[in-house]
């Protein structure tokens, strides 16, 4: 029979695993252990026996008559037992590109970054390569750099990047922490130095992953004795507001709110830092031309919007950080050699090609 069996979810125990199924002979292996198959397009939930013993029930998606996926509880002994009755599944080589996308699944921190491993893991990268291995010099350069610019914004989904929020004491920071996280996980209040330390929280915005990190407030002590005469509630203020600065140093992009009429300078790092204008809604005027400003008590949404507005303005990322099947170099090595491959010498940029492929392992369809 010409079947092809596969794991699309990381090894080990886990809530769910889902097997693919593929070839002309699909449906007819699967019909011989389990009591119905839904028609393609459609899905079903389908008890699976042994002989007169019940394995599982499971969900099974028809794509086509030759592809169906079986989703069943993440129990490897089970899976085990399926994947034997299916007829097995041909091992992944070790360092094969499609094997490294499968281990990268297990760590992926947003379903965009997912779906991106999926593809490579099912051959997009290999395919896209081997397609254009005997192109001109002018067509590879074209095609290497389409790659490499896949790979930097897969990255920003693969690797969460690191935001700040920082600012003057009751700028609205801790607002906006808890409009973009979606609980109250910071106390809000009008009293200055009510964030006293870094609160940290991993959040989507919309297809990007980010660590979202809201620190101290800023603002002057009068005081003439200094922290050794301050209180101790201004002592450990102080505290919290040097590790909001070393945060800041530390991050990718810091969101520096200025509550309307109360502008405060930044300090260093103002490549890294980009103004926003917050309690808008309490201003009279309307504000400076092009200035960014949000209110997240009047207009949420808005504001949510803005925030991610900046991100993919700042970082250079579209909407979308996936696109269906498209091919996306997976670790530094591969775009190391297809920055090589862009080479001005001849000899060099050529053996770099054939490093690109090399480096992506035996095909495990064929083992070659």
């Amino acid at each position: 029979m010409s079947v092809r069996v596969r794991t699309l979810t990381p090894p080990g125990r886990g809530g769910i695993s889902v097997l693919e199924i593929e070839g002309s002979d699909a449906e007819e292996r699967l019909l011989q252990f389990a009591n119905r198959l839904p028609k393609p397009g459609e899905l079903a939930v389908v008890a699976l026996r042994d002989g007169g013993r019940e394995l599982e029930t499971a969900l099974v998606v028809c794509e086509t008559k030759e592809c169906f996926e079986l989703h069943l509880t993440g129990s490897p002994p089970l899976v085990e037992v399926v994947l034997d009755l299916l007829g097995g599944e041909p091992a992944l080589e070790p360092d094969c590109i499609e094997a490294r996308a499968l281990l990268g699944l297990a760590h992926a921190t947003s379903e965009a970054g997912a779906r991106i491993l999926l593809d490579q893991f099912r051959g997009a990268l290999r395919r896209s390569l081997l397609d254009h291995m005997g192109d001109s010099d002018a067509d590879w350069k074209r095609f290497a750099e389409q790659l490499l610019e896949a790979g930097r914004v897969a990255g920003a989904a693969l690797s969460p990047k690191r935001v700040v929020l920082a600012g003057a004491v009751n700028a609205g920071k801790s607002t906006l922490f808890n409009l973009l996280v979606g609980s109250e996980r910071v106390i809000v209040s009008d009293e200055p130095g009510t964030t006293r330390d870094a609160v940290t929280a991993e959040i989507q915005l919309g297809d990007w992953p980010v660590v979202l990190v809201d620190t101290a407030g800023e603002r002057e002590f009068l005081e003439a004795g200094g922290e050794r005469g301050a209180a101790p509630r201004e002592v450990l203020e102080r505290a919290g507001q040097a590790i909001g600065r070393r945060l800041r140093e530390e991050a990718d992009l810091v969101l520096w709110l200025e509550a309307a009429g109360n502008r405060e300078k930044p300090g260093r790092d103002l490549e890294r830092v980009c103004r926003v204008v917050s309690r808008v809604d309490e201003r009279a005027d309307s504000g400076e031309p092009g200035e960014r400003s949000l209110s997240c008590l009047v207009d949420p949404q808005g504001a949510r919007r803005l925030v991610e507005e900046i991100f993919r303005d700042f970082f250079g990322l579209p909407e979308s950080a996936w696109i269906r099947g498209a091919a996306v170099p997976v670790g530094t090595a591969l775009r190391d050699g297809l920055l090589e491959s862009l080479s001005p010498e001849p000899d060099r940029a050529l053996r770099a090609r054939t490093s690109v492929m090399n480096l992506l392992g035996p095909n495990p369809a064929t083992g070659l």
